[in-house]
C-alpha cells in the first residue's frame, strides 16, 4: 500500500548536504589546518535556501568537541552596534573573565580596534582549538565586522576556526574575507548552488519514503531550482493530499509555494518597480511561457492600461527576474520559483483579469487555457469547444492535453450530466493510451460519479497507478461482472475492466484468473461487436482491446502449460496485420510472439518480433515500448549480445519512470541489473536491485524476484562464488513455473556448470599454457562451434568470445581455429604408455 501522509518533515540540516560531498571535503581539510595549529575562515556562499546553514552546522557538528562561539546577523539589526559580536559573548560559560571592555558586552563608543584586541586576547588565553560560526554575515552590523576581522586576521597561528555563511553581496567585510581565502592558505570558499535532479529525487525518497519517477523529480528540479528549503516547502504543501507523490503531481501542475527567503526578497525587487515594470513581471508570470514583447504590450493594455515602454522593459529586465530570448524578441521566466512569488501575490480577481486579457490577445492552446482560468463559472460554450479540442487531441495522440481539456469541459459544465459525461470522457483518454499515471489527480472527480462500471473502472485503474493491487482488483472486479445494458459505453467499460484484470492476473502468474477473465474480455468485445461497431465508447479501440485480451490468453497459456492454445489465431492476426499495414496496436502481437519464441530457443526470430513489436509501440502504444524493451534485453542477453542488452534495459528502465507503471518500472530496474551481474560489476547491481525494490512491495511481482536472483546468482559467478551459485540455482529450479521469465533451462545450465568442478589442465596437454577460460573457448572452438554458440554455451558475450579466442591463438602461435584441433588431435593420437601389473589389495 502507498503511503499515506508525508512522515514528519526531518530536520534541514538532515537532508540538506545532499550532494555536497566537495563542500564537506573542504570543510574537513580546513579543520585538520586548524589541529595542525593553522587558523582557518571558511566563507559558504549562496542563494538563500540552498542549504548554507546546513553546512555550517555540518561543520561545527566535526568539531562537536570545541568550544563553540555562535552568532546569527539579522537584517533588522545592521544598525545595532556590536550586536553579533555581543551574541558571542553573550554564551560564554565563565563571563567574569571577559574584562573591562567584553564584560557585559561591548559598549556602543568602544572603537572597533579595542574591541578587537580584546577579542584577540580571548582567543589566546583558550585552551584548545575554538570555532566560531556566523550566519547571514551579510546582515553583520559594521562594528561587529571590523572587531571580528582585526582579531581574525592576526589568529594565524591560534587553533581557531571560522565558518561564515553569506549570500553573495558585496560589504567591506565579506570582500577582505573573499581575498582571504583566496589562495587556500588561509581558509576555503565554497559556492553552494542548486541540488542535482537526482538529489531531488533522493530528497523526495526521504521525505516521502517512496521511489520518486525521474520524470516527477525533473519538474520538481525546475519549479525549485534544486533549492533544498523549496523543496521542502513544495512537499510540505504536498503532505494534504493522501498519496504524496500524487499530491506533489497536484501541486507541480499549479502553482507551487515558494521558499519564504527567496519569497522576500523578490518581494521586494517587485516593490522598488514602476507600476509599469511590475505589471511586466505579472504579465509573464501569467503567461508561463515565453511571450514576444507585442504580446506582452497587448496584455498589459488589456489588464491595466499600461502603454508600456522601451524603459519600462529595461527596468523589468534588470531584476534579472526574466530574461531575453536570442534574438531579443520574447521574454521568459526562467525560474518557476520566481513565478510561484508573484502570481501568489496577486489577488483572485488581478489573476482572472490577467489570464482574461491573455485569451484575448494569444490563441491557440495557450489562449484556450488562459480563457478556461479566466472563467467565473458554468461556461457551456467554452465548454463545448473543449470537448471538440480534446477529441482532436487524442486522436493525435497527445493524450495529456486531451485529458486536461475535458476535465477542465466538465469543470466548466452546467448540467450534472454533461459534467459527468465529460469527467468519463477524461479518464477514458488516459486509458485508451494506457496512462494510468495521468488518473491520480482526478480521483475526487471520479469518486464523485454515479455508481456504475465507469466509476469503478477508472478508480480501479487509478488504484492500479498507485501500486494497490487489492483496491484495484475490487473496483475492476465489479466493473467485470456489471449487469449492464447493452450500451456502447457500458459492455466498453466491461471489456476494458475485464482485459485490465486478465493483464493483472497474468502479472501475478495467475495464469488461470488471467484465461478466464481474458475470455470475459474477448465475450465482452464480441457483444459490442454484435452492435456493428468499429470502435468502442470514446476513445476506447475494442480492436486493441480484443488483440490485448488475446494475447494476455496466449501468455498465461504458455505460461501454465506449455502450450498456446490461441497461438494459430495470433499468427492469423500478424498475418493480417502484414497485408493490412502494421499499426501501433499490432504492437502487442509481435511482442507476445517475440516472449514465446525466446522461451523456445528461437532467438533471432525472437529478437525480429522483439524490434518490430519495439517500433510500432513507440509510434503510438507506449506503455508496452519498455515491456518489449525488457524482453529484448533478456533475449539479447541470452543470446550473448550484453552491449545490446544493456542497452535496451536502460531505455526500460527510462521509460518505465516516464509513463508511471510501477510494475514495469521495478521490473526494468531488475532486468538492469543482469549484465553487470555477468561483468562482475557489484556496486551497478547493488544500485539497480536497490532500485526495483525500492518501490511498494506489491511491485514486486515473482518477474522481478526472478530477475534480481538471476543477478545475484551471475554476479556470485563472476565471483567465482560456487555455493552462492548452486544455493539460488537450485531454488529457483524448485519455485519457478517451466516457462517463467528465465527458463529452467537456464536455471539448469548455471546450475550444471556450478556443480562441475574446475578441471586442472594435464602437463602434457597442449592447451595447459592456456587459462581456465581460453581453455573452454578453445574446446568448444575445436568441435566446430562459431564465436555466437560458443557465447551461447558460456554465457558470454561475443565480443568477450573474441577477445579470448585472440588469447588462444596468440599463446598457441596458431592463425586459426582449427589449428587448435589439429593440437589437440595430435595429443589423443599418442600411444598410452604400458601400465605396470602390481598386486593389488583384495
Amino acid at each position: 500500500m502507498p503511503q499515506s501522509r508525508l512522515p514528519p518533515e526531518p530536520a534541514a540540516d538532515l537532508v540538506a548536504p545532499l550532494g555536497r560531498e566537495r563542500q564537506l571535503a573542504g570543510i574537513a581539510r580546513a579543520v585538520e589546518n586548524v589541529q595542525n595549529g593553522r587558523a582557518q575562515f571558511i566563507l559558504i556562499e549562496g542563494e538563500s535556501g540552498f542549504g548554507k546553514t546546513a553546512l555550517l552546522r555540518a561543520a561545527a557538528r566535526s568539531v562537536e568537541d570545541w568550544p563553540l562561539r555562535a552568532a546569527v546577523a539579522d537584517e533588522n539589526e545592521t544598525e545595532l552596534p556590536y550586536g553579533v559580536l555581543n551574541q558571542f559573548l553573550a554564551g560564554l560559560d565563565e563571563p567574569e573573565n571577559l574584562g573591562s571592555i567584553l564584560g557585559g558586552g561591548v559598549a556602543p563608543d568602544v572603537s572597533p580596534m579595542v574591541a578587537g584586541a580584546a577579542l584577540l586576547d580571548l582567543i589566546d588565553s583558550s585552551e584548545g582549538a575554538t570555532c566560531v560560526t556566523i550566519d547571514d554575515a551579510q546582515w553583520m552590523d559594521a562594528q561587529s565586522a571590523e572587531a571580528l576581522w582585526f582579531a581574525g586576521r592576526r589568529s594565524f597561528r591560534d587553533r581557531l576556526l571560522v565558518v561564515i555563511t553569506a549570500r553573495p553581496e558585496e560589504t567591506a567585510f565579506l570582500e577582505r574575507v573573499r581575498h582571504l581565502v583566496a589562495d587556500g592558505e588561509r581558509g576555503i570558499h565554497l559556492l553552494v548552488g542548486g541540488l542535482s535532479v537526482d538529489h531531488v529525487a533522493e530528497l523526495v525518497r526521504r521525505r516521502t519514503g517512496l521511489p520518486t519517477p525521474r520524470r516527477l523529480a525533473t519538474r520538481l528540479h525546475a519549479a525549485s531550482d534544486g533549492n533544498a528549503l523549496h523543496v521542502q516547502a513544495i512537499l510540505a504543501q504536498a503532505a494534504s493530499g493522501a498519496d504524496p507523490l500524487e499530491s506533489l503531481e497536484r501541486v507541480l501542475t499549479g502553482t507551487p509555494p515558494a521558499a519564504p527567503g527567496f519569497r522576500a526578497i523578490t518581494r521586494e525587487t517587485l516593490r522598488q518597480l514602476n507600476p509599469s515594470a511590475r505589471a511586466i513581471l505579472e504579465v509573464v508570470a501569467v503567461l508561463n511561457s515565453s511571450a514576444t514583447l507585442t504580446d506582452i504590450a497587448a496584455v498589459a493594455s488589456q489588464f491595466g492600461g499600461h502603454d508600456l515602454t522601451t524603459a519600462d522593459f529595461d527596468e523589468a529586465l534588470a531584476t534579472g527576474l526574466i530574461t531575453l530570448s536570442d534574438n531579443d524578441e520574447a521574454v521568459r521566466m526562467p525560474h518557476q520559483r520566481v513565478r510561484a512569488v508573484i502570481v501568489g501575490d496577486l489577488s483572485l480577481q488581478s489573476t482572472r483579469s490577467l489570464h482574461a486579457a491573455a485569451g484575448q490577445v494569444i490563441g491557440g492552446h495557450r489562449g484556450l487555457a488562459h480563457r478556461v482560468h479566466a472563467a467565473q463559472g458554468p461556461d457551456e460554450e467554452l465548454a463545448v469547444e473543449l470537448d471538440h479540442a480534446a477529441s482532436l487531441a487524442s486522436g493525435s495522440h497527445e493524450v495529456e492535453r486531451a485529458f486536461r481539456y475535458a476535465r477542465w469541459a466538465a469543470s466548466l459544465s452546467r448540467r450534472p450530466d454533461d459534467k459527468e459525461r465529460r469527467t468519463v470522457d477524461a479518464g477514458v483518454y488516459a486509458l485508451a493510451a494506457r496512462r494510468i499515471g495521468l488518473l491520480g489527480p482526478a480521483v475526487p472527480d471520479f469518486e464523485n460519479l454515479r455508481a456504475g462500471p465507469e466509476r469503478d473502472v477508472l478508480l480501479g485503474n487509478a488504484a492500479l497507478a498507485r501500486a494497490d493491487r487489492i483496491s484495484a482488483r475490487q473496483h475492476l472486479l465489479a466493473a467485470a461482472s456489471a449487469d449492464v445494458a447493452a450500451t456502447v459505453r457500458a459492455q466498453s467499460m466491461r471489456a476494458s475492466a475485464a482485459e485490465t484484470l486478465a493483464q493483472l492476473a497474468l502479472l501475478e502468474e495467475d495464469f488461470d484468473d488471467s484465461l478466464r477473465f481474458a475470455a470475459s474480455a474477448l465475450g465482452a468485445v464480441k457483444a459490442l461487436d454484435s452492435l456493428g461497431l468499429v470502435s468502442g465508447f470514446a476513445a476506447l479501440d475494442i480492436r486493441e482491446m480484443e488483440n490485448n485480451a488475446l494475447c494476455w490468453g496466449v501468455l498465461a497459456s504458455w505460461q501454465r502449460d506449455g502450450l498456446a492454445d490461441s497461438l494459430e489465431r495470433l499468427e492469423e492476426l500478424i498475418a493480417e496485420a502484414g497485408r493490412t499495414g502494421h499499426r501501433p496496436e499490432h504492437s502487442i502481437l509481435f511482442l507476445t510472439r517475440g516472449f514465446i519464441r525466446r522461451q523456445q530457443g528461437r532467438l533471432s526470430d525472437a529478437i525480429t518480433d522483439l524490434e518490430t513489436g519495439i517500433g510500432l509501440a513507440d509510434l503510438g502504444r507506449p506503455e508496452l515500448a519498455p515491456y518489449g524493451r525488457i524482453e529484448l534485453a533478456v533475449t539479447s542477453f541470452r543470446k550473448g549480445e550484453w552491449d545490446d542488452a544493456a542497452t535496451a534495459a536502460a531505455a526500460a528502465a527510462s521509460l518505465a519512470d516516464d509513463i508511471q507503471n510501477p510494475w514495469l518500472r521495478a521490473t526494468a530496474h531488475a532486468v538492469a541489473a543482469v549484465v553487470p551481474a555477468a561483468r562482475g560489476d557489484a556496486v551497478a547491481v547493488d544500485a539497480w536491485i536497490a532500485a526495483a525494490e525500492s518501490g511498494p512491495e506489491q511491485t514486486r511481482t515473482p518477474a522481478v524476484e526472478r530477475l534480481a536472483r538471476l543477478a545475484r546468482v551471475l554476479l556470485a559467478r563472476a565471483a567465482g562464488d560456487r555455493d552462492t551459485v548452486i544455493s539460488l540455482t537450485a531454488e529457483a529450479l524448485d519455485t519457478d513455473p517451466r516457462n517463467a521469465q528465465v527458463e529452467r533451462e537456464w536455471w539448469a545450465e548455471l546450475l550444471e556448470e556450478a556443480r562441475t568442478p574446475a578441471q586442472a589442465a594435464h602437463p602434457s596437454d597442449p592447451l595447459a599454457i592456456l587459462s581456465n577460460r581460453e581453455r573452454e573457448v578453445a574446446h568448444l572452438a575445436a568441435q566446430g562451434l562459431t564465436n555466437r554458440e560458443v557465447a551461447q554455451k558460456l554465457f558470454v558475450s561475443v565480443k568477450g568470445v573474441e577477445y579470448h579466442m585472440g588469447n588462444v591463438l596468440a599463446k598457441l602461435g596458431i592463425n586459426s581455429r582449427g589449428g587448435i584441433r589439429v593440437l589437440l588431435d595430435g595429443r589423443r593420437a599418442q600411444p598410452v604408455p604400458a601400465r605396470r601389473h602390481t598386486r593389488e589389495s583384495p
